[in-house]
C-alpha cells in the first residue's frame, strides 16, 4: 500500500521520429489549466523554434499538436500524448483551449513546428527516413512507404502470404488488410487454408509454404504457422529471396534461431519478429519515461502475468500441439518470448545471463473428449541479469484464480507500472518515496480495431516499422536478431524440443 499523496497526470509526449528524441516527458506540481490536462514542465529546457514561452506566474505550458499526416508507430508522440476524452463516433477531440483568469496573462500555446520546418530551420534538408503521411479523420493513417520531397508517390503494395491460418487468419491477415502498404494474396496451411481464404477473400490458398513459393508471386511471407514450422517455412521464403515476419517462439531450438538469422543475414532481405507488444501505448511511455531519465538509475524491470487459462478444472482448451513440448508448446511459447524481448527492449541492452526454470502444476488435462496428459509447462520464471545493477523479473503463471499482467520498470528516483488483466488494459503509475501519480496515456489511434482482435492495435504499428525496414532499412522494427536474443533466454529455463 502507498501511503503518499495520490495525484492524476496527463503525460505530454512531444513528437519524434525524424528528430532526436528529447526529454519531453516530466512531473509537475502546477495546478489544471483545464479538465484533465496540466501545465508539464520540460527537463532540460527545450532550445531552439520550439522553446515554450514561460508565462507571468512563472509555469510553462505547452500545446502539443500532432503534426499533420504523422504515421503510427514512429514516435513516442503517437502513443503518448495529451489524452482526450473521445468524440462522436470516437473520433477524438482536440482539447479545449486552458482558462484565461483575469489575474493571468495569456498561457504561451506551443504548436510544435513540422518535420521539415525544424530541419529547415537549421539549413538542412529532410532525411530520407521521413515519410509524409496523411492524418484521416478518425484514425491516422499508416506508414503508406510515401516519401517526403520529389519522391512523393505511394509505392505499389508489397504482395504477402501468410503461413498458418489459426492466428494467421485471426491476426496476421486482417492486421495486413488494414496496412496500406501490404496486400494479402495467398495462405498456407495443411488444414484450413481454404476456409479462411474464403471468409478473408484472400486470392489463393495452398498447403504448404513451400507450395505457395511456387505457386504465386509474393514479396512477403508471413509465418504464423505452430512453431514446429517455424524454421522449414523460413528457410524455404529466405531460399526464395522474400521479405519475411516471423511469430514467436523465434524456434524450436537455439541451433534453429541462429541458423535462420544467418541465413536471413546472407539473403539480404528485411526480416522481422512479431513482438507487437512493444507497440502497446504503456509500454511506449515506459520506455520513454526511462530514456529521458525520469526514474533515475534502472535497477528493476519486472513483466509478469497471472492467469486462469490452466487451472486444473479449465477444459476450455482442446487437446493440439500446443501442450506437447517436443512441438514447441505451452506458455513459454505463448507468453515468455513476448515478456524476455519487453525485458530487453526496456533495459536497452541484451542479456549477460538468464535464470530459471520451467514448471507443470497440472500434467493431467481434459478437455470434450476426456482426458489426456499435458508434457508442457503451465508456468514459467526466470531472473535475467543485464549487468550495472539492472535485473528482470519474468513470469507467468497460468494457474491461479485471477487475470492479471504487469509491466514494471525501477529506479532510485521513481518506479512506473504499469497494470491490468492484458496488455490492451494497462493502466500507468508513476511512484515515489511520498506520491503515486496515475499517467493518463493517450490509447492506440487503432483501438476500435481490437474487437476483431485484441492484438491488432499493437501489430499494426509493428507492420508500420517493417514497411519502413523494407522500403528503406531503416531501424526500430524487431528482428531475427532480438528473436535470437529471446530464444537464449528461453533455452536458459528449459524451453526446447
Amino acid at each position: 500500500m502507498f501511503c503518499g499523496r495520490r495525484r492524476r497526470f496527463w503525460i505530454v509526449g512531444v513528437p519524434v521520429g525524424c528528430d532526436p528524441p528529447g526529454k519531453n516527458v516530466a512531473f509537475s506540481d502546477a495546478a489544471p489549466l483545464a479538465a484533465g490536462i496540466v501545465a508539464v514542465a520540460l527537463n532540460p529546457p527545450l532550445t531552439g523554434p520550439n522553446v515554450p514561452v514561460e508565462d507571468p506566474l512563472g509555469e510553462t505550458v505547452i500545446d502539443v499538436e500532432d503534426e499533420p499526416g504523422r504515421g503510427v508507430g514512429d514516435g513516442v508522440g503517437d502513443a503518448v500524448g495529451v489524452a482526450v476524452a473521445g468524440g462522436p463516433d470516437g473520433v477524438e477531440e482536440e482539447p479545449p483551449p486552458p482558462p484565461q483568469p483575469a489575474t493571468r496573462a495569456a498561457a504561451a500555446q506551443i504548436t510544435m513546428p513540422s518535420r521539415n520546418e525544424r530541419w529547415n530551420a537549421n539549413t538542412k534538408a529532410p532525411p530520407e527516413t521521413c515519410f509524409s503521411f496523411v492524418r484521416q479523420p478518425a484514425e491516422p493513417a499508416l506508414t503508406g512507404g510515401c516519401r517526403t520531397g520529389p519522391e512523393s508517390d505511394c509505392m505499389s503494395k508489397l504482395r504477402v502470404g501468410i503461413v498458418g491460418s489459426g492466428f494467421g487468419g485471426t491476426v496476421h491477415a486482417p492486421a495486413y488488410e488494414l496496412h496500406p502498404r501490404f496486400e494479402v494474396v495467398a495462405i498456407a496451411s495443411p488444414t484450413n487454408a481454404e476456409r479462411v481464404a474464403r471468409e478473408r477473400n484472400i486470392p489463393h490458398a495452398f498447403r504448404s509454404a513451400q507450395a505457395m513459393l511456387d505457386g504465386v508471386e509474393l514479396d512477403v511471407v508471413s509465418v504464423a504457422s505452430p512453431p514446429f514450422d517455424h524454421h522449414p517455412s523460413v528457410m524455404a521464403a529466405l531460399a526464395a529471396g522474400k521479405h519475411i515476419l516471423c511469430e514467436k517462439p523465434f524456434a524450436l531450438t537455439l541451433a534453429q534461431a541462429e541458423e535462420m538469422l544467418a541465413a536471413a543475414e546472407g539473403a539480404g532481405v528485411a526480416h522481422a519478429l512479431a513482438f507487437e507488444f512493444r507497440y502497446v501505448p504503456a509500454v511506449v511511455a515506459l520506455k520513454e519515461l526511462i530514456d529521458n531519465g525520469h526514474l533515475g538509475a534502472l535497477r528493476e524491470i519486472e513483466v509478469s502475468r497471472l492467469s486462469r487459462e490452466l487451472l486444473e478444472r479449465n477444459t476450455s482448451r482442446a487437446r493440439s500441439w500446443w501442450f506437447s513440448r517436443e512441438q514447441g508448446g505451452g506458455v513459454a511459447n505463448s507468453v515468455m518470448p513476448h515478456f524476455f524481448d519487453l525485458a530487453n527492449h526496456l533495459a536497452g541492452r541484451t542479456p549477460r545471463a538468464t535464470h530459471g526454470l520451467l514448471r507443470t502444476a497440472n500434467p493431467r488435462r481434459a478437455d470434450a473428449d476426456g482426458a489426456f496428459e499435458s508434457t508442457v509447462a503451465d508456468g514459467a520464471f526466470a531472473y535475467v541479469d543485464y549487468g550495472d545493477g539492472l535485473i528482470a523479473r519474468i513470469s507467468n503463471d497460468s494457474t491461479t484464480v485471477i487475470d492479471s499482467t504487469t509491466a514494471g520498470v525501477h529506479g532510485e528516483h521513481r518506479s512506473a507500472i504499469a497494470n491490468g488483466t492484458f496488455f490492451g488494459d494497462l493502466t500507468l503509475f508513476a511512484i515515489a518515496e511520498d506520491e503515486q501519480d496515475e499517467l493518463a496515456v493517450k490509447p492506440s489511434p487503432h483501438a476500435k480495431h481490437g474487437a476483431i482482435h485484441p492484438n491488432l492495435p499493437f501489430f499494426l504499428p509493428l507492420l508500420d516499422a517493417f514497411a519502413e525496414r523494407i522500403d528503406l532499412d531503416a531501424p526500430g522494427v524487431p528482428t531475427f536478431a532480438d528473436g535470437l536474443t529471446a530464444q537464449q533466454s528461453l533455452e536458459a529455463i528449459g524451453y526446447g524440443a
